[in-house]
């Protein structure tokens, strides 16, 4: 079987999404997830890791349904900029993971 389709995976601030091409660029398939944001203070910008895992397999599951999997050739992920989660030895997320647009540092600049 021809490995012709190739998978983007884009976890944004606002959402995950999926989406399967042809190697000529074609649109195959596509699948969209929001992700919740949480801001316990003004100017703090969190995310839970553990969403944006569960959207991914979500959107994964979405987008590859009525897809041979058997013809996928690549996958490509992108993340969020400079979003971070602290994580302890098992890589487990010790808290939620402070998102790129989180203010709180910005008196040590």
């Amino acid at each position: 079987m021809e490995k012709d389709l190739v998978i983007g995976i884009d976890s944004s601030t606002t959402a995950c999404k999926a989406i399967v091409w042809d190697t000529a660029g074609n649109l195959v398939s596509q699948a969209r997830f929001p992700v919740g944001m949480q801001q316990p203070h003004p100017t703090w910008h969190e995310q839970s890791a553990e969403e944006w895992w569960s959207a991914c397999v979500r959107v994964l599951g979405n987008a590859l349904e009525g897809v041979d999997s058997k013809r996928l050739a690549a996958l490509c992920i992108t993340p969020q900029r400079e979003t971070f989660v602290p994580v302890d030895r098992r890589g487990a997320p010790v808290r939620k993971g402070i998102v790129w647009m989180d203010a709180r540092a910005r008196p040590l600049l």
